[in-house]
């Protein structure tokens, strides 16, 4: 890799970065590592950088030249850019654009690749929606002087980004990607404007202003998984790739959550969505434990949040539905959350950086509570079952309440 770096980086997405670093550093093509798993780490760094900047390059180079379209289907009319007025439009937004590379590729080392592309592309793209709504030559002119500033920013971020993730004579071929990708799309921004010229009236707006509008919308949505996915420099990465990778398991752990309490209240059971999702969370611990390969690993992952962020909740309901009357509630409610906080003591103690990386004992920890789980919810279940149908056969009255029933 091109660039100097003092941190190595140490996750699996960059595993080898080491010896492919001091290769590249040498001037070598091979040597330190097999290069068959050479080959593997530059197709996975290929999957994480060139995708999303080959298609925000793409986007940058819409977003700045479909003015001319604009123009064709009526913006000049409306804006009056008679003589060279249009002319100027187009070159305002080259004087930011030119000054723009080296301070945005200091900013970019300083916060980050995904922060810092992640608001650049938003904010050229909010700009460039922004002409749609244009009313002015001056206003025109403004945007221009904008857009240049921040897509001023991209490029050297890409070329930099690029170079500091391949060795030297892998460098070439990835930025020959890159260009040609975005031009080849950028080719087509004729035949998209036009089509989006046809938009004219929609929401009171002419043709042309579809023609900012939707490539706009376009970018600012393409900006928000560059955020997530992009890769960081590689100095930063393992930092970077552990944050991204444990975002998606909450996620979909509270999809599932959200859903299974609906499905919960509708058919108005509690015990069995606990049995279920505790052992749905063992399942997801047997994998981050003894599952193998790292994609068994963090498959687990996802298991084991879903089991958790389904499992609490049930059992919160399942206290709350079956302790009758406020004052009781009142009480039992704060208790069952001090034995949540207790489970956060435990955890924090079992969970120690010396029985890294497989942390055994708080594995076992979590086994043993959540079977545990399995067990008083399955106990309770027929516990209460069982007063229910006494209660159906001699008409008892439970916990003083005429026709109450425990939720099982």
């Amino acid at each position: 890799m091109a660039c100097d770096m003092n941190n190595k980086p140490t996750t699996d997405m960059i595993e080898t970065a080491d010896p492919r670093d001091d290769a590249a550093e040498k001037g070598l093509d091979q040597g330190v590592i097999d290069p068959t798993e050479d080959k593997r780490l530059v197709r996975r760094i290929d999957l994480h950088v060139l995708p999303w900047i080959c298609i925000t390059y793409a986007l940058s180079l819409i977003d700045r030249t479909n003015i001319a379209a604009a123009k064709i289907v009526g913006m000049e009319a409306d804006l009056n850019l008679a003589g060279n007025k249009f002319n100027v439009a187009l070159l305002v937004f080259f004087i930011t654009y030119l000054v723009a590379g080296i301070p945005s590729n200091i900013v970019i080392k300083a916060v980050g690749t995904q922060s810092y592309l992640t608001v650049l592309i938003a904010s050229w793209g909010a700009i460039a929606m922004c002409f749609g709504f244009v009313k002015t030559y001056g206003q025109l002119l403004a945007l221009r002087v904008l857009l240049g500033f921040f897509e001023g920013g991209f490029s050297p971020a890409c070329i930099y980004l690029i170079s500091c993730w391949y060795k030297r004579y892998e460098v070439q071929q990835r930025l020959a990607i890159w260009f040609v990708f975005g031009s080849v799309v950028s080719g087509f921004t004729g035949v998209i404007s036009y089509g989006f010229s046809l938009m004219e009236g929609k929401g009171g707006l002419r043709g042309w202003s579809w023609i900012f509008i939707i490539p706009g919308a376009i970018t600012v949505a393409v900006a928000i998984p560059i955020f997530f996915f992009v890769a960081e420099f590689p100095e930063k990465a393992n930092v970077a790739l552990s944050e991204v990778l444990t975002t998606p398991p909450y996620i979909f752990g509270a999809v599932v959550s959200i859903l299974t309490g609906i499905v919960a209240d509708r058919v108005r059971l509690r015990s069995p969505f606990i049995i279920g999702y505790s052992i749905l969370h063992m399942v997801g611990l047997a994998m981050i434990s003894w599952g193998g390969s790292q994609g068994a690993r963090y498959t687990g992952m996802f298991l084991a949040i879903a089991g958790s962020s389904c499992a609490i909740p049930s059992a919160l309901a399942f206290l709350a539905n079956n302790v009758v009357g406020t004052h009781k509630r009142q009480f039992a409610v704060p208790i069952q959350t001090i034995f949540g906080g207790i489970g956060g003591i435990i955890g924090s103690l079992m969970f120690r950086e010396t029985d890294y990386p497989g942390y055994r004992p708080g594995m076992y920890a979590s086994f043993g509570c959540m079977a545990a789980n399995t067990a008083l919810a399955g106990g309770l279940a027929l516990y209460f079952w069982m007063r229910n149908r006494e209660a159906d056969r001699t008409g008892k009255v439970l916990e003083g309440v005429p026709g109450f029933r425990y939720t099982i």
